[in-house]
């Protein structure tokens, strides 16, 4: 999607965007659908224009086909404003995608992209930032296909769910994840780690593996799963991501909703930086967590009469006496998860986790950080403090830039407007009812 904003084209062209979205049809020829937005007579209207095929599909390739298709519509690339397509990178690339080419011709261009889906990037990145972090999602999405390819293990799981639970939460599935539901890993990881599922997940699983009704390539799955879900390594990283899920998902949804504003969403991406930053020193509390879960599940198992012992710490590990290869730790890293694990994780897990996370929203959405304080400006809540304290030195000049406007003369004008707001936007009532 490629949006333009001048005042050359005719017909009161206005504002004009390029939709691109690939798809391939029955001949698995790809072909990408463009499409024209602009605002005639202050209502935007919409058209699809035409269906081209794309033979190559990298940054450059695209590039050449917006101008081709743009020159034959008699439409300036020079009038580009700003573009919007997905993360994919021949679209999004910092140096070789689209976005990037474009940029080359024209520098003030603004690129943006789905919120939703970018934050969904960003979480993406932190589930693969590290070994510990791939794995548990591996592990989760093994398990709830594992259960569910055969009915007899799906019997077994609702069997051990129906001794240990009450009421709707009988009803509970392992979640698969799914690469294009945004939800699936919090909604994966939040039906497991409660602890009576959690207990019915490795009776289940315990059940499998010791049954001779069962297969022996399906037993020795089903103690591989188990044996991972002991590990209070796969614990820890649990309640690693369920911190992150926790502060991440309600802004994942409201960047869903139909009815979004964009500057309460810039909002919402700023506090969860914020708040990402201030959980990299909250690891305590998380590892506290994570051991009263273990016990829990250890003191629920014992009561259940299981044979089984969940790890409540990280264990000390071997070290390894081998020849070192380049890419193998240091000798002060290998000692240090020998005589204190935990910090070890800490400095090489959850660390990472997060300031993957960070990095990844830094890379992705502070780019149009300036654009989004300016527009700041422009919404009516922040009126009273223009009125108050005027518009901020350092303020408007990216909105000034892309218009090609005198920033000294907007600020001017946008005071001034301020200042006339509340009387302008009084209703037919306002206006009988106030006092003369």
């Amino acid at each position: 999607m490629i949006q333009f904003l001048r005042r050359t084209c005719p017909r009161q062209l206005l504002k004009v965007k390029k939709e691109k979205t690939q798809e391939k049809d029955v001949g698995v020829v790809d072909q990408a659908a463009i499409c024209v937005r602009y605002v005639k007579s202050g209502i935007p209207q919409e058209r699809m224009l035409s269906m081209v095929p794309v033979r190559k599909s990298t940054g450059e390739d695209y590039r050449a086909l917006v101008s081709n298709e743009l020159a034959q519509l008699g439409l300036n690339l020079q009038d580009i404003i700003s573009v919007s397509f997905d993360g994919a990178g021949n679209m999004a690339g910092r140096y070789n995608g689209l976005q990037a080419k474009l940029k080359e011709e024209v520098p003030k261009l603004i690129f943006t992209h789905c919120y939703a889906h970018v934050l969904n990037l960003v979480l993406g990145g932190a589930t693969s930032s590290c070994t510990e972090a791939k794995n548990l999602f591996g592990l989760l999405e093994s398990t709830s296909v594992f259960i569910h390819e055969s009915f007899k293990r799906t019997s077994l799981w609702v069997e051990k769910i129906l001794e240990l639970t009450a009421g709707q939460d009988k009803l509970r599935r392992l979640q698969n994840i799914g690469k294009t539901r945004w939800w699936a890993k919090d909604k994966a990881l939040t039906t497991v780690m409660e602890k009576t599922r959690y207990v019915a997940l490795i009776k289940t699983l315990s059940a499998i593996s010791s049954s001779t009704e069962f297969e022996p390539k399906v037993s020795f799955q089903a103690k591989a799963l188990m044996d991972s879900f002991l590990k209070f390594e796969t614990i820890l990283t649990a309640f690693t991501f369920k911190k992150i899920f926790d502060l991440s998902t309600p802004v994942s949804q409201y960047l869903q909703t139909p009815t979004l504003d964009y500057l309460k969403a810039w909002g919402f991406i700023k506090c969860l930086d914020m708040d990402l930053r201030r959980h990299l020193d909250t690891f305590d509390d998380v590892f506290k967590a994570a051991s009263l879960f273990a016990s829990d599940v250890q003191d629920s198992m014992h009561a259940e009469n299981i044979d089984l012992d969940v790890q409540t710490t990280l264990p000390l590990r071997r070290i390894s006496k081998k020849p070192k290869k380049h890419e193998q730790l240091c000798e002060d890293e290998v000692a240090l998860l020998a005589t204190d694990p935990k910090r070890f994780y800490s400095i090489s897990v959850y660390k990472v986790i997060i300031n993957t996370a960070l990095v990844k929203i830094n890379e992705k959405f502070m780019c149009n950080e300036d654009l989004m304080k300016d527009a700041a400006c422009l919404d009516p809540k922040n009126f009273n403090k223009i009125k108050e304290n005027g518009i901020p030195n350092d303020a408007l000049k990216s909105i000034a830039s892309i218009a090609n406007v005198d920033r000294e003369l907007l600020s001017k004008e946008l005071e001034s407007f301020a200042n006339k707001f509340s009387e302008l936007s009084k209703t037919l009532w306002d206006e009988h009812i106030s006092p003369r």
